[in-house]
């Protein structure tokens, strides 16, 4: 999709690299391919993760299948991600006025979601309540930068963030929106965090069939209230997920 006046001009503002498609395939052929999605492939770089396009993105509804956000929707969210200056997205590419690739910081770790992926394979990874603890109050702060920001993180999900020991990384800030003043932003990313986490914890525990059903999923009381249940269902001395997993009832 070819980029307006107005994007390319701001673009231009940005830490924009004007760069053919072919030049930036040669610069991905000797990295390591890191994961595949609808829209884009993946590439590390040292400490550097290259998303580059094969396709234009957009974001459904999964209530009612309508387009909420659509390929031009994806760039003004970069250009407006770009003035924040926090390394997401770091430089931008752009080809024959579209948009190719972008790139953000990498950190080597497990998607969220894989260990519920490996859990529900009996191939369960452990996690500490600890570490649990640590990465969803660091979601909770990415929540709390970007509503103080105006940004609603839309799509941010067990896919899109990954943890290596009681570290979490965010991977995808397509959809990550700027919203009116008027709205309650906040509370909209703590809601998409605990969703997020609600999620992972049910795939988790999916033979044992458990689910979240707690008030409050657009507060921080959450995060407690769901480790408090998980506990008093097991017996209340577990220490990891895993511990949990066996003795939940």
């Amino acid at each position: 999709m070819k980029l307006t006046k107005e994007q390319l001009l701001a673009l231009s503002k940005c830490n924009t690299e004007f760069v053919s498609t072919m030049k930036l395939s040669e610069k991905v052929a000797n990295c390591e391919r890191i994961g595949t999605g609808n829209f884009s492939m993946c590439y590390k770089s040292g400490n550097i993760a290259i998303k580059k396009y094969f396709g234009n993105p957009y974001l459904q509804s999964s209530d009612t299948g309508d387009i909420i956000f659509s390929f031009f929707d994806v760039v003004n969210n970069l250009i407006e991600l770009s003035n924040l200056n926090n390394g997401f997205p770091k430089k931008i590419y752009i080809d024959n006025d579209e948009l190719i690739a972008y790139e953000m910081p990498f950190a080597r770790g497990y998607l969220l979601g894989m260990f519920s992926y490996l859990s529900s394979n009996k191939d369960t990874q452990d996690i500490s309540l600890n570490t649990l603890n640590s990465i969803w109050n660091k979601a909770y702060d990415y929540a709390k930068y970007y509503a103080s920001k105006g940004f609603v993180m839309y799509d941010f999900h067990e896919n899109n963030c990954a943890i290596s020991g009681d570290k979490l990384t965010i991977f995808d800030v397509d959809f990550f929106h700027k919203e009116p003043l008027n709205k309650n932003v906040l509370s909209d990313n703590y809601r998409i965090v605990n969703t997020c986490f609600e999620n992972f914890l049910e795939m988790y525990f999916f033979e044992k069939c458990y689910e979240v059903s707690l008030p409050g999923i657009c507060s921080v009381s959450f995060k407690d209230d769901v480790i408090a249940d998980l506990l008093s269902r097991s017996s209340g001395d577990c220490k990891s997920l895993l511990e949990i997993l066996n003795k939940i009832k």
